[in-house]
């Protein structure tokens, strides 16, 4: 029903261009006099085809000729006689114009809709791929765990029970600095479980999961961080909190590392259709044409994340001054989960 109404709209747009065109060049009559019987029906045909359809412009094409053929063209009155020759070069142009138009466009129309196609298998592939490398994230991180993790907990168990049969010997100091080492492997083995797959954004979403993220920034690097959300709770789609969550610790991370901040604010804002995130700092600022000109790893992490936004549908916004700190704003499409859309 809702395609029916739909081509109604679009075809009777077509006959009201052409009864507008008609209108028009009687009102013109005066000026153009018996020049031109087709000039707004080219204006009327273009439009239609590009706007409405192809189906609607060559309705209008049709209509249009025949009825600025019985009004301006024919002679004598209530006759089908041509008399003037320009009139046969005027229905020539009008139909060869008119097709040639109609065709280029649709043409170009179809190519557009192949464009949009394999943006969209783009968009759904860099889906894939970041699911597909947050899986094997998590992957490494249950090996790290339940191998790396596990085995090294035995391992410093076992050291403990050597060293109290060797306390007070020269062995037992050796052991005792190999258990030293062993336990900064085992820190550094959580740690690099942590940064790799946090597990917070899969367990909490993805608000408390950047406001975990800031507190593990301020407590590790010493960043006053904090996190600010605004408008209704909204549930994300897996790739794109997961995408967001990347990107907003990879500049906090850069502020750290470049900014020279003292502090840092990420501001959560929510509408129906879209989420933003905004990561501002009060740092020294940059230089944004410079940063571009630059080959360091700065430029390439802002190039990073704006592309992998840009094959989700998200785009970056990036304002900065030397001295005046920097903003960054991500912008995602808020598509809901699948798996929670239907119980809404």
């Amino acid at each position: 029903m809702k395609r029916i109404r739909a081509n109604f709209v679009r075809y009777g747009l077509a006959v009201a261009g052409i009864v507008l065109a008609t209108v028009i060049r009687d009102r013109w009559d005066v000026c153009l006099k018996d020049d031109h019987p087709f000039v707004f029906n080219y204006i009327a045909v273009f439009l239609l085809a590009w706007y409405v359809g192809s189906g609607p412009a060559w309705l209008a094409w049709f209509l249009g000729g025949a009825v600025s053929f019985y009004l301006f063209v024919r002679r004598p009155l209530y006759s089908f006689t041509v008399i003037d020759p320009r009139d046969y070069l005027d229905i020539t142009s009008f139909v060869v114009v008119g097709v040639a138009s109609i065709l280029l466009i649709q043409q170009r129309k179809r190519a557009e809709q192949r464009v949009l196609a394999h943006q969209h298998k783009l968009r759904s592939l860099a889906s894939e791929l970041v699911l597909a490398g947050e899986r094997e994230r998590q992957r490494v991180v249950l090996c790290l765990h339940d191998r790396v993790g596990q085995a090294l907990a035995g391992s410093k168990i076992k050291l403990g029970l050597a060293l109290r049969e060797a306390a007070g010997t020269a062995a037992g100091r050796l052991l005792e600095e190999i258990n030293v080492l062993i336990q900064e492997v085992i820190d550094e083995t959580r740690t690099l479980t942590v940064e790799l797959s946090p597990p917070v954004p899969h367990e909490l979403g993805l608000e408390k999961a950047l406001a975990w993220l800031a507190e593990h920034v301020q407590q590790q690097h010493g960043l006053k961080c904090s996190v600010e959300s605004r408008g209704p709770a909204i549930t994300l789609r897996e790739d794109t909190s997961v995408v967001l969550f990347q990107a907003t610790r990879e500049l906090l991370l850069n502020v750290v590392k470049h900014a020279h901040a003292a502090e840092a604010k990420v501001v959560v804002s929510k509408e129906p259709d879209w989420v933003y995130i905004t990561v501002a700092d009060n740092g020294v600022g940059c230089d944004m044409a410079a940063v571009a000109r630059s080959p360091g790893s700065h430029s390439f992490g802002l190039f990073s994340i704006r592309e992998r936004l840009t094959y989700l549908g998200g785009r970056m916004e990036v304002q900065t001054e030397p001295g005046r700190g920097t903003r960054v704003t991500l912008s995602m499409p808020a598509a809901a989960d699948p798996a929670t859309k239907g119980k809404a």
